[in-house]
């Protein structure tokens, strides 16, 4: 309970789900339906930051608020690449709760593997018309060759 003996030392009082439902702002939506979604049960701060494109200068505001509202907590620290530990976050069961209850009805963000195969599908299209735009450009050029051509013949048939 130490959520509720810090909100007594500030005078913050926490909100009800839905107090929170209708005061959540776009950014820690985000955060909490890429936690919601997430493959795995904890997220780091720089993966869950990138997938909900959140700015890294409000991203430890963001993540305190929902913290302070019970909805996240700290899961530990781990290596994510080279430098220091980074925080591990995860949905705690109050969160879990108010996301199964309010995130739909709020705004949701696509899977993780919704994302990846929007990304592949992506790639396949831009693949697809580079080789469309090459071909036209070839096509064009054997039409400009065949109407030289053709010019030349009429020129010499005059």
């Amino acid at each position: 309970m130490a959520d509720a003996k810090q909100s007594e030392r500030t005078g913050d009082i926490t909100p009800t789900f839905e107090e929170m439902a209708t005061s959540l702002d776009r950014r820690r939506q985000d955060l909490l339906s890429v936690l919601h979604a997430a493959d795995e049960s904890r997220m780091n701060t720089s993966d869950l930051r990138r997938t909900a494109d959140v700015p890294s200068g409000s991203m430890t505001h963001h993540m305190k608020k929902l913290e302070r509202w019970g909805l996240v907590e700290e899961a530990g620290r781990a290596y994510v690449g080279g430098g220091s530990k980074a925080i591990m976050w995860q949905l705690t069961e109050q969160g879990l709760a108010f996301c199964e209850k309010h995130l739909d009805e709020i705004r949701t963000l696509p899977s993780h593997q919704e994302v990846k195969h929007l990304r592949e599908r992506v790639t396949e299209l831009e693949t697809r018309l580079s080789e469309l735009e090459e071909q036209h450009e070839e096509d064009i050029a054997d039409l400009e060759g065949r109407m030289k051509r053709a010019i030349q013949s009429l020129k010499q048939a005059l």
